[in-house]
């Protein structure tokens, strides 16, 4: 480990000091730590959310966008992600595309305002409890 300290005036008669930590990553035990962290981020994007984890789901297609709707069953709540590639998506049309998605694939009309999220991810709230 090397750890530098460099003091100094600002110019308002005022001294100032820092350090820096240098910790090369040729020490094997900071690399073991580093492959387990790896590990969870290789495994964390292949999971569901954990509020619709054993829930049905239903991919439906929309002009050029796929999505995959869950269902939390017993309750309007519903889920889509966008799981086809797109490349600078609009907000605007993913929210209508997951619209149009969460009322094929649950068969319920969206409520007016409940739709939520970024381009990836959106929730929404529908009319029915889907069966």
């Amino acid at each position: 480990m090397l750890t530098v300290g460099i003091t100094g005036d600002n110019g308002k008669g005022r001294g100032y000091s820092f350090g820096v930590v240098y910790r090369p990553l040729t020490n094997f035990d900071d690399t073991w730590v580093m492959k387990n962290y790896i590990l969870v981020l290789f495994l964390l994007p292949g999971c569901a959310s954990p509020a619709f984890l054993n829930q049905p789901a239903r991919d439906v297609n929309v002009a050029d966008s796929v999505f995959r709707v869950y269902m939390r069953l017993g309750t309007s709540e519903v889920e889509a992600h966008r799981i086809s590639f797109e490349m600078l998506p609009s907000r605007v049309l993913t929210y209508a595309r997951a619209h149009q998605a969460i009322t094929q694939a649950t068969g319920c009309k969206v409520v007016n305002g409940s739709l939520e999220g970024d381009q990836a991810i959106i929730r929404a709230s529908v009319d029915c409890v889907p069966q």
